[in-house]
């Protein structure tokens, strides 16, 4: 196989990946809303991590780690072609940002399984831009 069509095979298993950890967060949000079982699993997962872990410094990492990627890529931009793309995807992050920030375990039980789909989201999402813009 060709480098450009392992390129294009690879882009596409990345977006898949990661519209597949859009759908989780989306699932993990819905079953606790509907599943009593659900939510019972969740909530013993909460207590458990916020007993063991420093939750509050991870929360933290993220909403960092995730302004990083967008500040990494507004300095990026340069060509015309590329601006829209990064716009949109520096969107996103901050939407996955700010839903970090702002939303804790009282709007929704599956608050740090969907932080955590939503850091992996941002994360791929801008080594996937990362990626496509460079020079092979």
């Amino acid at each position: 196989m060709t480098n450009k069509r392992k390129n294009k095979i690879g882009s596409f298993l990345v977006l898949f990946v990661v519209q597949l950890l859009l759908l989780g967060a989306f699932a993990f949000h819905y079953f606790t809303k509907k599943k009593l079982g659900m939510i019972r699993h969740v909530v013993y997962l909460n207590g458990k991590w916020e007993s063991n872990y420093p939750m509050g410094i991870f929360r933290i990492a993220a909403i960092v780690l995730l302004l990083f990627f967008i500040f990494l890529q507004m300095i990026r931009i340069r060509k015309r072609k590329e601006r829209l793309t990064t716009l949109f995807i520096c969107l996103l992050t901050f939407c996955c940002a700010g839903f970090i920030f702002w939303m804790n375990t009282d709007w929704s039980r599956a608050y740090y399984l969907m932080s955590i789909c939503l850091v992996i989201y941002g994360v791929l999402l801008n080594l996937w831009l990362i990626l496509q813009n460079r020079k092979i």
